[in-house]
This record gives C-alpha cells, structure tokens and sequence, in this order.
C-alpha cells in the first residue's frame, strides 16, 4: 500500500515538473506574440466578409477542448491580458 502512494505522489511531483517546464514555455510564447503584435483585438462576430485588420493582429486558438491544462493556461492568458477562442 505504502508503495503505491510512493508512486502516485512520484506520479504527482512529476507531472507538476513537467506543467512548470510547460508554463514558462506557454509564458515566453505568449510574451513573444505581444511583442510582434500591436494589440489584442476582440473578433467581429456574425461579419459577412473579413476586413483586413488594423496593424498587426493574432487570433490565438485552441482546438483541443478542455484539457487538464485548461484553467492553467486560462490563467497564463488572463496575467498577460490575452484573448482567445477555444474550440470544443
């Protein structure tokens, strides 16, 4: 029994190692991005046709949906005051 904690609380440790490797990956990503772009502008929603945009603009997506990284990198994106769309 003992043993088995050990190893989910290995288990633990490692994964919570790995998201810190993974956050300042995500932090320097999402640094370098509002250094190329002016700002973060929001999406025109129900437009008939795309107008070019006004400076340098990113649309940020995420097409994997909810995952345990989710509020995490949510939380990323909120600090640095970015927008983006999650696709579900």
């Amino acid at each position: 029994m003992q043993e088995d904690a050990d190893k989910k609380q290995r288990e633990s440790e490692e994964k919570e190692a790995e998201w810190t490797k993974e956050r300042e990956s995500y932090e320097k990503q999402i640094a370098d991005l509002k250094k190329q772009v002016l700002a973060s502008k929001p999406i025109k929603s129900n437009t008939k046709s795309w107008a070019p945009a006004e400076g340098k603009v990113a649309y940020l997506t995420f097409d994997d949906g909810p995952s345990v990284n989710t509020d995490k990198i949510l939380s990323i994106l909120e600090e640095k005051d970015v927008k983006a769309t999650w696709f579900v």
